[in-house]
Formats: C-alpha cells, structure tokens, sequence
C-alpha cells in the first residue's frame, strides 16, 4: 500500500529497484534518529502507483552468483499456482535452503523451475510438516528454530 500522511518512504537500494525500506515522519526529531531517516529491516520496492510492494527481511535475502532471492517473490510464485503451502528461502551453512511446509511434490516442482529460470542450479528443497511460529506473536515463524533444526545440515 500507500504511505500514510506525514510519513515519506525511501528505499536504500541494493539491487536495481529494491532495496531496504526506509521512514521519516514529519515529526520525528533528530534526536529520534541521526539522519531522520529509521531503518525498517523490510526489503521492498515502490511500484509506478506509489505502493509499497514487500519482497521479505533484510536479515533474511539470500544472494546468489546473479542476484539475490526474495522470500515474498517464492511465496507469490507458489500463490500464483493457487498452493497455500508456506515457502522459506534461506542460507544454511552456505547453502541456499528452500523449506517447504507441508511437503508438496507439485510445490517442489513449481520451485525447481523458478530456481532455474533465475540461472540457480544449487540448492536444496526441504520439507516441514509444520513451520514454528514465534511463542510470543505465532504468527511470525520462528527464524532461530528453523536454523536449529537444520544446523547440521
């Protein structure tokens, strides 16, 4: 969506368009922030209507040889294919680790040829019956349990 009155967006771009997310507030003081400007952690870019458009995490945007993946951009491929499955990109142990939860050989296909149409031949796709959630909101998934989990691999 639209940033709210008062409140101006930029994005701190790292690859073409996208970029973390960042906001100032009319009001917000400099003693608030140095510079004003306060640093989301979300990694998004601003379409040609003004929307913000999410792509996932700053702490969580694995990059590649040709670029970087998105989280939301697996999740919408995976949507647009009418699946509801919960799709997680990320590096374990330096190695790009794509969970899938629950496990879906239709999703894991839909998947692989993203991956490959992007140029990426090395990657890993793991399933999950369930995804923990955070104890404290359960509804953000729980970044320290998945890399627990799959610490060893």
């Amino acid at each position: 969506g639209k940033p709210i009155n008062g409140v101006k967006i930029r994005i701190n771009c790292f690859d073409n368009n996208i970029g973390e997310i960042e906001a100032r507030y009319d009001r917000c003081n400099e003693s608030t922030y140095s510079d004003r400007w306060f640093k989301t952690g979300d990694v998004g870019y601003i379409d040609e209507g003004g929307n913000i458009c999410l792509m996932g995490r700053m702490n969580n945007i694995p990059k590649y040889d040709n670029g970087y993946i998105y989280p939301f951009e697996v999740q919408r491929i995976v949507e647009k294919n009418r699946e509801n499955n919960t799709v997680l990109p990320l590096y374990i142990n330096n190695k790009l680790v794509i969970i899938v939860s629950p496990q879906s050989d239709r999703v894991n296909s839909i998947i692989r040829n993203f991956l490959l149409e992007k140029g990426i031949r090395e990657f890993h796709i793991m399933s999950l019956d369930k995804i923990p959630r955070d104890p404290r909101h359960h509804s953000k998934i729980d970044m320290k349990e998945i890399k627990k989990k799959f610490s060893n691999y």
